[in-house]
């Protein structure tokens, strides 16, 4: 269970992934962490609010006479934004015999509370989504980033 490849996005020399497993050691109060990977979750309705409010910016900027790339951008980036805030984090992380699930902060991968702990090999279903892959686990519903799979498939088998 070594580097994702991104070690150059590291804060302060400290990887995203380091960031993770330590917060979960943090919070466990054990120095048993051995690997950690970033999910979030959203409402299935997200996009919803996040369109309307996309179009209202858009037609603000139309009022206001901005041009066609500032409508866009604008648009764009109300409902980014919007989508941004109504998705919540969480660290899937492998201790030994135990998988722990935690909420982490939005502005970085660091866990703040354990939200589930289950044992090891605990069954995690993957399936397709756009830009992601939808995890199963526990009864709910996370993505995660395609480049991450390996790490999970790791996590909640228990090896």
């Amino acid at each position: 269970m070594g580097d994702n490849g991104f070690g150059w996005l590291s804060r302060g020399g400290v990887s995203g992934r380091k960031r993770m497993i330590n917060s979960i050691d943090a919070l466990t109060g054990e120095q048993d962490c051995t690997e950690a990977v970033l999910m979030q979750s959203r409402p299935s309705w997200v996009f919803i609010p996040a369109a309307i409010v996309a179009i209202v910016a858009y037609i603000i900027a139309t009022m206001i006479g901005a041009g066609d790339l500032p409508r866009m951008a604008l648009a764009l980036g109300c409902g980014a934004l919007l989508s941004t805030l109504l998705t919540s984090y969480w660290i899937l992380a492998h201790r030994p015999g135990e998988v722990v699930l935690a909420r982490s902060s939005k502005m970085s991968a660091r866990a703040i509370e354990v939200a589930e702990r289950w044992p090891a090999g605990i069954e995690g279903r993957l399936e397709s989504a756009i830009f992601s892959k939808k995890v199963r686990l526990g009864g709910r519903d996370y993505y995660l980033a395609r480049p991450f799979v390996a790490r999970f498939r790791e996590i909640v088998s228990g090896d």
